[in-house]
Parts: C-alpha cells; sequence; structure tokens
C-alpha cells in the first residue's frame, strides 16, 4: 500500500510542484516587473478573491469528497448526480450574490480603500464566481478520482496561461499594474472555468439521475458549512495572513511576507499531493468503519509527509537566501520568516493528515473550536508581534497558530476516530 500512495501520490505531486513552479515563476516576474509596493496590491485583491470564492462555494466542493465516497460505497450514481447538479446550482447563485456584495461595498467605501486597491478589488470580484464553481467541480473530479482533470486546469493550466499573458503584456507595454494584472488572471481563470467544467460535465451525464429527496440539500449545506471553515484555514492560511497583515504592514512588506511563505508552501504540494490521493480511500475506509486498514494507510501516509519536509527544510535553511534573491534584493529580508513558516510546515506534516481524516468522516465539527482558538491565537499574536518584530513577528505568530491547529486536529482524530495520525505514533513503536 505505501509504494500504491507513493505512485499514485507521484502524478498529482508533479502537477501540484509544476502548477507551483510556474506560479513561483510568475510571482517573481511580477515582484521584478512591478515591484514590491504594487506586488502587495495585487496580492491583497488576490487574497481576498481566494478567500470569499471559499465562503461562496459554502464547504460544498470538500463535501463532494464525503458525499461522492459515500455515493460511490452505496453504488448510487443517481446520489452523487444530484449532489453534483444541486452544488453546483448552489456555489453559482451563492457567489453572484457575494460578488455583488463585495463590489458594492467596495464602491461605496472607495474613500476607505487605498485608491490603489479599487480597481483590482472590483475585478477580483468579477473572478469570483469563475473560481468558486471551478473549485466546486474540481472537487468532485477529485472525490471521483479524476485526478488529471482535477488538478491539471487549475494547479497547472491556470498559472500557465497567467505566466504566458503577463510576459506578453509585460514586453508590449513595459508597464504592469496589480489593475492589470488582476485582469489578466481573469481571463486564464475564465478560460480554464469553460473548459474544465466542461469536461467534467461531460463525465458526469454517464451517471444515473434520480429524483431529489427532501432535505438532501440541507444535510449537504449543514456538512459543508463546517468544511468551510476547515478548508480557509487549512488551505488558505496565507491568504488570511496577508488579509491580516493588511492592516499592520505597508504593501511592500507584506509582498515579502507572502514571498516568503509561497516558498515555504513548496512543502505543502507535497502533503496536498499524498493528502489528495488517499483522500477517496479515507472517505469510503470510514464510512465501511475499517479502523485497521485506516491507521495503515495514514500512518503511510505521514511517514511520507514527515520526510518531505525535512528534506525541504534543510534545504531552505542552505539555498532559502539564494531562492528569496530571485524576487529582488529586497526580499532577502524575509529568510527568518521563510525559516519559522517552513519549520510550521514541518510541524503540520508530523501531526498527520488530520484535517482530511475529520472532513471525509463526518467529524468535521469537531475541527471548528480548534481552529478558531488558532484563528483567535493568530489574531492576538499578530496585534503583539508585528508592530515591534515586523515580518518575524508575522512568522512567529503564524508558526503557532499553525502549531496549534495541527497539534490540536491530531488529538480530535485520536478521540474521535481512534486513529494514531502523529509521527510521534510511528516513533512509539
Amino acid at each position: 500500500m505505501s509504494r500504491n500512495i507513493v505512485r499514485g501520490s507521484v502524478p498529482i505531486f508533479f502537477w501540484r510542484v509544476s502548477g507551483a513552479g510556474l506560479a513561483f515563476v510568475t510571482q517573481i516576474m511580477l515582484a521584478r516587473w512591478m515591484g514590491a509596493a504594487a506586488l502587495g496590491e495585487y496580492v491583497l485583491a488576490f487574497s481576498w478573491l481566494l478567500l470569499l470564492s471559499i465562503v461562496a462555494g459554502a464547504g460544498l466542493p470538500n463535501a463532494a469528497i464525503r458525499f461522492v465516497g459515500i455515493g460511490r460505497a452505496r453504488g448510487d450514481q443517481a446520489y452523487i448526480q444530484r449532489f453534483a447538479n444541486t452544488g453546483a446550482i448552489a456555489v453559482l447563485v451563492t457567489s453572484v450574490c457575494v460578488a455583488a456584495v463585495g463590489a458594492l461595498l467596495i464602491s461605496a467605501t472607495s474613500g476607505l480603500v487605498p485608491e490603489a486597491l479599487v480597481a483590482p478589488l472590483l475585478i477580483a470580484m468579477l473572478a469570483l464566481p469563475f473560481f468558486a464553481i471551478t473549485s466546486f467541480y474540481l472537487g468532485v473530479a477529485n472525490a471521483h478520482s479524476w485526478f488529471s482533470l482535477s488538478f491539471i486546469p487549475n494547479n497547472f493550466v491556470r498559472p500557465l496561461l497567467f505566466l504566458i499573458a503577463v510576459t506578453v503584456v509585460w514586453y508590449w507595454t513595459s508597464e504592469l499594474t496589480a489593475t492589470r494584472a488582476m485582469f489578466l488572471h481573469l481571463l486564464a481563470l475564465a478560460l480554464v472555468t469553460v473548459v474544465s467544467v466542461s469536461l467534467i460535465r461531460v463525465r458526469l451525464a454517464n451517471l444515473e439521475r434520480g429524483p431529489m429527496p427532501r432535505g438532501e440539500l440541507r444535510l449537504w449545506l449543514r456538512t459543508g458549512v463546517p468544511l468551510l471553515v476547515v478548508t480557509l484555514v487549512s488551505n488558505y492560511f496565507a491568504e488570511l495572513n496577508v488579509i491580516l497583515l493588511g492592516g499592520f504592514l505597508p504593501s511592500s512588506d507584506i509582498a515579502i511576507f507572502n514571498a516568503s511563505y509561497r516558498v515555504a508552501l513548496l512543502v505543502a504540494f507535497g502533503l496536498f499531493a499524498v493528502d489528495a490521493f488517499i483522500a477517496p480511500e479515507l472517505a469510503t475506509l470510514a464510512a465501511g468503519d475499517d479502523k485497521a486498514k485506516l491507521q495503515k494507510i495514514v500512518m503511510q501516509a505521514t511517514r511520507l509527509r514527515t520526510l518531505g519536509a525535512l528534506v525541504a527544510l534543510v534545504f531552505f535553511a542552505l539555498a532559502g537566501r539564494q531562492m528569496l534573491r530571485l524576487f529582488g534584493a529586497e526580499f532577502v529580508v524575509g529568510y527568518p520568516a521563510l525559516m519559522l513558516l517552513t519549520l510550521a510546515q514541518l510541524v503540520h506534516a508530523a501531526a498527520g493528515p488530520g484535517t482530511r481524516l475529520l472532513s471525509t468522516s463526518g467529524h468535521q465539527d469537531v475541527c471548528l473550536p480548534v481552529f478558531g482558538v488558532a484563528l483567535a491565537l493568530l489574531a492576538a499574536l499578530t496585534i503583539l508581534l508585528v508592530p515591534r518584530y515586523g515580518l518575524t513577528g508575522a512568522a512567529m505568530a503564524t508558526f503557532c497558530a499553525v502549531a496549534c491547529w495541527s497539534i490540536g486536529l491530531a488529538v480530535m482524530v485520536v478521540r474521535y476516530m481512534h486513529i494514531q495520525p502523529s509521527i510521534l505514533s510511528l516513533l512509539k513503536r
């Protein structure tokens, strides 16, 4: 099984790393072509896009792993078809409403929002429905183990199209602003949405159809909303950090922190690849209550996660300054933050795939108090540390918050699932 996890994770890891590489190169190009201040404005606008699109999804993209898994375990294709169709309509309606409210608020408070941020934020609201509906369908594809469809469009094709677009515009005009960058990202995202959603819907069309029983949408949403919080914290913690720091740091420092975090998050792509590959099987085994096999798969996954994070920590310790210098000489001051953020990824890896285990087994509600404490800790430490220690203080706050929710989720897995997810259980053997 360990070899199967490695073989299955390799394609996902390849596309995630390839996409991360493209995004990394794009961030470097943007930093050099826009400067740290304009890059910080773009990062803030894009962070709002990501977070609000996840909110608009109401947790349904992540709930797909559980409910499609239930349908597959039952052999009920009609159930899967109902979830896909009804969920897509709910996400589309919600995302349009969130985008409209967001655009109205930005326009109404334009005097409070920095002038340079108004246009990028409005474009972000326009892009929001595209991102939300794409995320939902990619979640459905991942739940079916259609890994090419679920990972290549958003993790490789979109960054590639965006990189090509910004390169062409730069060489054509020699000018790249946050507004232009957001508009180009909107175009790339719209194209990816049309193509990927169409391909996934073609596959779903082959499933059996059936009537929609009363109360199913309520159940899906009741499950999805806690998963929304889980997703925001576990997958978009960097964006939460950026938005929170917007009130404490100038846009240039935000760009430096974001670059340091993006380098550290290269570790997370390996973690994500392992977790994404085992997620459908976790859902099936949890539904069948096969504890022994579930424990075995989790231990193998934790071992791979921890080993990869250790290798990355050593590599960044040796080459971190050189990597940050690629963005520009002013970004090297982020090296201490980079090391703290990478250490946070190591703690997260060693704690095991707690988020996946709890969210695919119906225990997503127990994540909420853990994440609530972690977010409160992040906010409190940001207020205390950032004004005094700047970038390093921001990284210290992030490390403590990530360690808090990673260890907390591992404890919840033991308590509610009777599974030992952390590396400590391997060391005891």
